[in-house]
């Protein structure tokens, strides 16, 4: 007998996840009984980021900024923490160089989804150990970042040293939204990105 499931998810993360487990569901006979989403788009299960390194928000920028040159995704429990659940699967990936925050967010969704694709028959058979994050403290760091932090990072210092003010435009210059700036004499100076070679 299939197995049913209730489907939590947002943005375009979880448009793809949900036609993956639709397509799998079909093929398995399983059934889909609920699709919940978040009109802000949160989700929490699949976190973009590597755990417990990134919980929270922003951490394509937050990753720039800190010049990691490792990224990730991770499938995770839910809790009621902030991605503090137990870790399911896992995909660790190198940060393209000189990458910009939107390319990050296309490498790390494009693995988030092949990831999702291949676990997806092991979360249901149930052939998947649980790792509490906090055994993974001694050989990982770990922060928490909220949204409202991203407007400190977009705040530049002219002064700054030109390979940090180069992370922090490549971190902060996310088409669609409001660009980085420099405060000058106590004018903001909105400051555009070529990205031309």
């Amino acid at each position: 007998m299939g197995k049913t499931f209730a489907f939590l998810g947002a943005k375009d993360i979880g448009a793809t996840c949900l036609r993956q487990l639709h397509s799998f569901c079909q093929r398995h006979e399983h059934q889909i009984i609920g699709v919940f989403t978040n009109p802000r788009g949160e989700e929490i299960n699949l976190h973009m980021a590597p755990l417990p390194e990134y919980r929270g928000c922003n951490q394509f920028s937050f990753a720039i900024v800190n010049g990691d040159q490792e990224f990730g995704t991770t499938l995770h429990q839910m809790d009621p923490g902030i991605d503090s659940g137990g870790i399911l699967f896992e995909r660790r990936f190198p940060i393209p160089e000189n990458c910009f925050v939107d390319e990050l967010y296309q490498v790390t969704f494009d693995h988030s989804v092949e990831m999702f694709e291949t676990s997806l028959p092991l979360l249901v058979a149930g052939e998947y150990n649980i790792i509490p994050q906090e055994t993974l403290l001694e050989e990982r760091t770990t922060s928490l970042h909220f949204r409202k932090e991203i407007q400190q990072l977009k705040e530049i210092d002219l002064d700054w040293p030109q390979e940090r003010i180069l992370r922090h435009l490549r971190a902060t210059a996310m088409p669609g939204f409001p660009p980085p700036y420099a405060l000058f004499n106590d004018i903001k100076i909105e400051l555009n990105v070529n990205r031309e070679k």
